[in-house]
């Protein structure tokens, strides 16, 4: 086993969004084994948008392909609406898609961790944990991004 005690996440809230129920399931059965009691489903990207739009959560962690809207949709549209209420979540990017160019669009679209399948718990817990520690500390600065199990791509042009 690994050293959960390093962070806290147990108060956090996040909403998982995957079409495979099968995935769901794992990754929901993950989080409560690290201890996180506030967990939310959501089968696409499409259903995801209708239940940020009237709650707030402290994470998401979705899915790429889905119909009928994406993942990578679901973060276009929360980054794009500026003043909704979950503009600013962050969002980490569960998936099999992990070729270069996936990866740089993901991390332009605005996600802030990247984890590839088949996924560990101990991953899950590292990216939570850090995106949890950075938010704590600089919730007014634009957040790090990274790459679980990968090499960094380079940062966003222009920035």
């Amino acid at each position: 086993m690994f050293d959960t005690t390093a962070r806290n996440i147990s108060d956090l809230s996040v909403l998982v969004v995957d079409d495979n129920s099968h995935m769901l399931h794992i990754i929901e059965t993950m989080l409560r084994s690290l201890k996180i009691a506030k967990v939310k489903r959501a089968e696409n990207g499409k259903v995801a948008l209708e239940i940020l739009q009237m709650m707030a959560v402290d994470i998401v962690i979705t899915d790429w392909n889905m119909e009928p809207m994406s993942g990578i949709e679901l973060v276009r549209h929360l980054r794009a609406d500026k003043s909704g209420l979950n503009a600013n979540v962050p969002i980490i990017m569960v998936t099999g898609f992990t070729e270069m160019d996936r990866v740089l669009e993901a991390r332009d679209a605005g996600i802030n961790g990247f984890l590839k399948k088949p996924l560990s718990t101990k991953a899950l817990y590292d990216r939570i944990a850090e995106i949890a520690s950075k938010t704590a500390e600089t919730r007014d600065e634009e957040e790090e991004w990274s790459v679980g199990n990968e090499t960094s791509p380079p940062a966003r042009s222009g920035s």
